[in-house]
C-alpha cells in the first residue's frame, strides 16, 4: 500500500490519519456540520425575497429590511402614501406604503422561518 499517497488524500474534511488509516474525528465532524449549517443559513438570509399580494417581489435581506423600515418611518412623518422602490429584479416601481409594510412584514416572518430551521 502506498501510504504516502493515502495519507495525503483524506476522504473528507473531518478525517484524521491514525497512523494506518483515515478515521472520522467526531469533534471535527460536528464543527464541520455546524459551519456548513451556519453558511447555509447565512446564504438563505442574504438571498431572501418575498412576494406581496400585488405580485411585486422585494428583497428581504437585512439591508433591505432596514431600508424598508427607514422608508416607512420617513414616509409616515411627512404623510407620503407611495414610495419609489427598487424591487428584487432591480426594476424601480412606485409602490404604496401599505405594500412596503407588507413586504417588511413578510420579510420578518421569513427570517423567522429560516432561523427556526437551524
Amino acid at each position: 500500500i502506498d501510504t504516502v499517497n493515502l495519507k495525503s488524500n483524506p476522504p473528507n474534511s473531518y478525517s484524521v490519519w491514525n497512523g494506518s488509516e483515515w478515521v472520522e474525528d467526531e469533534t471535527l465532524k460536528n464543527e464541520y456540520v455546524t459551519l456548513q449549517s451556519k453558511a447555509e443559513k447565512a446564504l438563505r438570509l442574504s438571498q431572501l425575497v418575498v412576494t406581496t399580494t400585488n405580485g411585486n417581489v422585494f428583497d428581504g435581506n437585512e439591508t433591505a429590511r432596514n431600508n424598508m423600515l427607514s422608508a416607512i418611518m420617513s414616509a409616515e412623518l411627512i404623510n407620503k402614501t407611495e414610495e419609489y422602490w427598487k424591487l428584487a429584479d432591480n426594476s424601480i416601481k412606485l409602490v404604496s406604503l401599505d405594500e412596503l409594510k407588507e413586504a417588511l412584514a413578510l420579510s420578518i416572518q421569513e427570517v423567522g422561518n429560516i432561523v427556526k430551521d437551524y
